[in-house]
Formats: structure tokens, C-alpha cells, sequence
């Protein structure tokens, strides 16, 4: 099982220069064709044309309605799976009403006939109330087994960051003490890999901000990497993509 989740920091369709890196950058996210990409800050003006590619490509899309927020999350899944539930959980930010955070969800079954929750998570909040509601879910749907990836905006870095200690350690041991999710980390010791920023910018204090959570895979190894967008004629994005494989455990 192959998944992809990116950041696509504002995805969008509305000009001609934009559709160019639309196509950029969804053939990035979607090499080798994974089972699940999950994408966050995808503008409504690129959600007609992934419609368009999810469909060309045999992915089921999973996202809320177009509304007057800017930033959406998006799910996709092979049709090798069968969608047996979904639902987007959204929190909004009080003081300007943009996106606080967001996560969409999928319970699938698969050839075995084993349920499975797959979520895509956006945070730009003190604490992503919505993780909460991904249990929730997977709880109802596949007996709380499940694997959440995306754009967390924590990282156990940022300790020494004042003002932003809430989002380091004490944010992914609250996540383990409240849901029980496993993080599957990149480096090759179990560490952190920067993901943020990439390209022009990447000097600029790199920080691992998107994650990759499972529970209860006990049949499953997982492994994950960090990808950076290739260079092109239009800048991709300033995230790095997180790749996550799950393969048979070994007994």
C-alpha cells in the first residue's frame, strides 16, 4: 500500500501559469499511482480539474463543497478500494472565520474484505480539534484501525521555538495519550525530516510539519520517506511530500 501526503501551499487552476503547475504538480503527487493521496491548501478554482484527474486516473475525491473559504482538503482514493463511508470534519479560526483546521476521511475495504480508515489532515490551529473527530470516525467505521498523514504544522523542533513549545513535543505525546496514533517517522533512526521549506527558502529553520499517524495495523510495517518537488518552470510548492508504505509484517 503506497500513500502520498502534500501540502500543495495554494493549488490552483484560475490562470493559465496556474494550470500549468495544476499539472505539475499533480503528476508529482500522484506517481507510481498510490493508493490514497491526501492534499491540503487546494483552492476551489482547482477542484473542478481534480475532479477532472480523479477520474481519469480511477480515484474516488472526497472534499467539502465549494464555500467561500480558500482553502480545502482533499482526499483521494483508488478505486481499487471500496468506499464504505467519508465525511470532512472543519474547524474555522473565530477571529477572520479562514480555516483553522480540516480533515477528511475515508473508511475503505479491501480485497480481503478488512476496513480501514485513510484521513487527510490540514492544522493551522493551537490544537487540530478535528483529530479527534478522525478517531471518532475510524471508531464507527473500521473498529479505530486507520492512518492520518498530512500538513500538522507541529514539530518536535520547535521546542526551543518560544511561543510555539504547544506545537512540539507535548503535541504529539498528547496525540499518542488522547488517540493511541503511532507516528511513523522518516529518518533513518526514527527522527524528524524537514518537510518545510523547500526550494529558494529551504535555509530558513526546515522543520518536519507533516506527519504520518497509524493504529491498529498490527498486520502492517510501515515505512516513510520525504520527497522533494522536482525543479520546474513554475515553483510547486514550498512543502515536501510524505510518502508512506505499508507492507505485510514480518512474522
Amino acid at each position: 500500500m503506497d500513500l502520498h501526503f502534500w501540502n500543495t501551499d495554494r493549488l490552483s487552476a484560475a490562470d493559465a501559469q496556474a494550470r500549468r503547475r495544476f499539472v505539475l504538480s499533480m503528476g508529482f503527487s500522484a506517481f507510481d499511482h498510490p493508493d490514497v493521496i491526501g492534499l491540503s491548501e487546494v483552492s476551489k478554482t482547482a477542484l473542478k480539474h481534480l475532479g477532472r484527474f480523479a477520474d481519469d486516473h480511477t480515484y474516488r475525491l472526497i472534499h467539502r463543497g465549494r464555500d467561500e473559504l480558500r482553502s480545502h482538503v482533499v482526499l483521494m482514493i483508488s478505486d481499487s478500494y471500496s468506499v464504505c463511508a467519508w465525511n470532512v470534519f472543519t474547524s474555522i479560526a473565530n477571529a477572520d472565520g479562514t480555516l483553522a483546521s480540516e480533515a477528511a476521511v475515508a473508511a475503505v475495504e479491501d480485497s480481503s474484505g478488512s476496513l480501514l480508515t485513510f484521513a487527510a489532515v490540514y492544522n493551522y490551529a493551537p490544537w487540530p480539534q478535528v483529530l479527534a473527530d478522525v478517531q471518532d470516525f475510524a471508531d464507527q467505521h473500521s473498529e479505530g484501525r486507520l492512518i492520518v498523514g498530512g500538513d500538522f504544522n507541529m514539530a518536535r523542533t520547535l521546542d526551543d521555538k518560544k511561543g510555539l513549545q504547544h506545537l512540539g513535543t507535548v503535541a504529539f505525546a498528547r496525540i499518542g495519550r488522547d488517540f493511541g496514533w503511532s507516528e511513523v517517522l522518516p529518518g533513518p533512526t526514527g527522527t524528524e525530516v524537514p518537510t518545510w521549506p523547500v526550494g529558494p527558502s529551504a535555509g530558513n529553520s526546515p522543520r518536519q510539519l507533516d506527519h504520518v499517524f497509524v493504529k491498529g495495523l498490527v498486520e502492517f510495517d510501515a515505512e516513510c520517506s520525504v520527497l522533494v518537488p522536482p525543479k520546474a518552470d513554475v515553483r510547486l510548492s514550498d512543502h515536501a511530500l510524505l510518502r508512506t508504505r505499508l507492507g505485510p509484517r514480518a512474522s
